[in-house]
């Protein structure tokens, strides 16, 4: 649905890697949330609010603010998910983003992140929120082990 893509800030935090440079990070940009959503910038309000309805199913998860973007944070301190732009999310897990895969045949910004489309049409008998937030579920799995 979008070829949209994620700011360079989001990129960069999601690859920090110690939770001291993700909790200093956090508090910086905590009040910067999207409004306008284009190629690079940040998350639009509808997506960011789908987004925390799905990581608050996520038992003791958070999220914070990166570049105007919502990240999805584990209570381990590890990031899983992350929504950018009007459809785009990105997920820690390799696995393929199948049905989901964004229109541009984007990838995400390599591993442990895919890129999907928030967008995607329903398939078969599942609708695609549904798979989304299964997408976000094993994510979040994965940030604990």
């Amino acid at each position: 649905m979008t070829s949209e893509q994620p700011p360079p800030g989001l990129i960069a935090r999601l690859r920090a890697s110690s939770p001291a440079d993700r909790r200093e990070d956090s508090s910086e940009e905590s009040s910067q949330r999207g409004s306008e959503a284009t190629d690079g910038t940040p998350c639009a309000p509808e997506l960011a609010e789908r987004f925390a309805t799905w990581v608050r199913a996520c038992r003791g998860a958070t999220v914070e603010w990166a570049d105007g973007c919502p990240v999805a944070v584990h209570p381990s301190g590890r990031r899983f998910a992350a929504a950018y732009g009007t459809a785009g999310l990105l997920v820690a897990d390799e696995e393929p983003a199948g049905a989901l895969t964004p229109a541009d045949g984007s990838s995400g910004p390599g591993p442990p992140w895919t890129a999907l489309d928030a967008g995607a049409a329903d398939v078969t008998f599942t609708r695609a929120r549904d798979l989304l937030r299964i997408r976000i579920q094993r994510a979040y799995a994965r940030a604990g082990e």
